[in-house]
């Protein structure tokens, strides 16, 4: 599975001839699948608890841009790390 995601990813920035910051603040056009999996370690989620209420989810600090990029290319929503089960 990490492998597509590589390579979708990598497909992805050669076309649009970008690049993405990743950890270390290291520049890359043809990121690795263990650099992409290290990215989603900056994510953090708050969760606010309340009685009687679902749990409410948002992210702690914006995703930066490397990350949408990376989650615009595999077609992953944002919201996916936060957005509650029905």
């Amino acid at each position: 599975m990490l492998s597509v995601a590589e390579h979708v990813v990598r497909r992805g920035l050669s076309k649009d001839n970008e690049q993405v910051i990743g950890s270390g603040k290291i520049k890359m056009k043809k990121p690795t699948q263990r650099a992409i999996y290290e990215m989603f370690f900056d994510v953090h989620i708050r969760v606010i608890c309340h009685p009687n209420k679902p749990w409410e989810r948002s992210f702690a600090s914006p995703l930066n841009e490397s990350l949408k990029k990376i989650l615009g290319y595999l077609k992953i929503p944002q919201n996916a790390f936060i957005k509650g089960v029905s």
